[in-house]
């Protein structure tokens, strides 16, 4: 439901603002493939948080990455996995820094840009990442 009144919107948009390029980059679908075909990435864990504690998840409210918290009425401190290349979810919420890595390339191949006549490499020179 909302990004489809974000894409009315951004249609609304280019049509007042014509010499803007304004794009929309669909990162919910290159996130969903992570989860779906991880091995296509690199990933090894994909419901589990690198940075975590507590049930299959890897996570709980109680104790978060490289906090101290209180789980089951004691004290412990959370600490990250040892491969966090291998994982898309950093501490539960966030990606991992290998996951948004993944991302970016994604993203800057174009291939999810609406619409998808646009190009980045006509504006910019892109450096490695």
């Amino acid at each position: 439901f909302y990004n489809t009144q974000l894409r009315e919107q951004l249609s609304t948009l280019r049509k007042q603002l014509p010499g803007a390029d304004i794009v929309y980059v669909n990162q919910y679908d290159i996130v969903y493939d992570f989860f779906a075909n991880p091995s296509n990435y690199g990933f090894k864990a994909t419901t589990q948080a690198c940075c975590g504690l507590g049930g299959k998840y890897s996570f709980t409210w109680g104790a978060q990455c490289g906090l101290t918290g209180t789980v089951d009425g004691k004290s412990v401190t959370v600490g990250s996995c040892s491969d966090p290349a291998s994982y898309i979810i950093w501490d539960g919420i966030h990606l991992t820094d290998q996951a948004n890595r993944v991302l970016t390339k994604q993203i800057l191949t174009g291939k999810f840009f609406e619409p998808s006549t646009f190009s980045i490499s006509n504006r910019c020179q892109l450096q490695p990442i």
